[in-house]
């Protein structure tokens, strides 16, 4: 791997790359470079470091593992490391994942299988463009109707720039359900932005869905632009709910809103800033591909399993592409 400032993330997104290397390695096939030894390890490890928490954040298993640790390879530069990409046979997802998103059902195997993929499905994700212009957003709503939520696309030419509405339930006062919503990574982003209890809460839930070809980022600019439709268009959304739920505007209007921005690709440097700072919560590409490779096992009958070869875990392009883009 040649040392440059984006070596790491292109060596991770690279089918073709090798599946490890080490410091020694790495040194030795950038020594005619002019960089000193010490510049180009710490400004790989500054790379390494960048991935690891931007993965992290989004609740996304990071693809590499790290032989001794992040905290190893922080504070022990000079030492030799070891750093395994995510096809490779000693990466395990395992210590990545949170106890309560394991089941004794599903392997671990399983789940590798499976994860080796999220760089092809979230480049896949881009290419839902066609069946006017709807299929990205179909596949919000599948991606949102697996994890408990109860969500309708808006009709086309009615959405005023917004194309998916309705709501999440769990329990409510009266008992009326006595099934809570299963618990997925979506859950822990949620809490994080509202004040969310998932045996007690009701969300109104509104949706954009931004489509961007691979390789174009999301700006400030786009995200002001979305929470201006959010604001003017709460009360006729609320109209919409109340029809779907059958409730009065006494008991909708209690309920707050959750105001989610799917994109396909990412955002750019200054619109990760600005997220940040409301109440809009953003699900960019990566994070819409791991909802799918862990519903596809964790969810009971979930429509994703069918795009998996239950045996070597590889996904199925054409079946992918041709859901949604007919």
């Amino acid at each position: 791997m040649k040392y440059h400032p984006k070596c790491f993330k292109d060596w991770l997104t690279d089918p073709h790359s090798v599946t490890t290397f080490s410091k020694t390695s790495f040194l030795d096939h950038n020594k005619d470079e002019s960089f000193e030894d010490e510049t180009l390890i710490n400004g790989l490890i500054k790379q390494v470091y960048s991935e690891f928490i931007s993965y992290k954040s989004l609740n996304v298993p990071p693809p590499f593992l790290i032989k001794d640790g992040v905290f190893g390879l922080l504070n022990y530069p000079g030492e030799n490391f070891v750093l395994y990409k995510f096809n490779d046979d000693n990466y395990s997802i395992e210590q990545y994942l949170d106890a309560s998103l394991k089941s004794k059902f599903v392997s671990s195997i399983d789940f590798k299988r499976r994860y080796q993929n999220i760089f092809k499905i979230s480049d896949l994700i881009c290419k839902l463009t066609t069946n006017n212009s709807r299929a990205f957003e179909v596949f919000c709503q599948e991606i949102l109707k697996e994890q408990g939520f109860d969500v309708t696309v808006t009709p086309k030419g009615k959405d005023k720039g917004l194309d998916i509405y309705g709501f999440i339930k769990t329990f409510d006062k009266k008992r009326e359900s006595v099934q809570a919503v299963e618990l997925h990574p979506f859950i822990y982003q949620i809490a994080s932005k509202l004040n969310y209890e998932p045996l007690s809460s009701t969300l109104k839930v509104i949706v954009q869905c931004k489509q961007k070809k691979q390789g174009s980022l999301l700006s400030t600019e786009d995200i002001i632009g979305v929470e201006g439709k959010f604001e003017m268009n709460e009360r006729s959304i609320d109209k919409e709910i109340n029809k779907k739920t059958g409730k009065s505007d006494d008991t909708t209007e209690l309920w707050e809103y959750l105001k989610i921005l799917m994109v396909s690709t990412d955002l750019n440097k200054g619109a990760r800033k600005y997220k940040n700072r409301g109440s809009l919560l953003v699900r960019v590409g990566i994070q819409l591909a791991w909802d799918l490779i862990w519903l596809s096992l964790m969810k009971d009958e979930s429509d994703f399993d069918k795009y998996f070869n239950h045996t070597s875990g590889e996904f199925n392009e054409e079946s992918f592409l041709k859901s949604y883009n007919e």
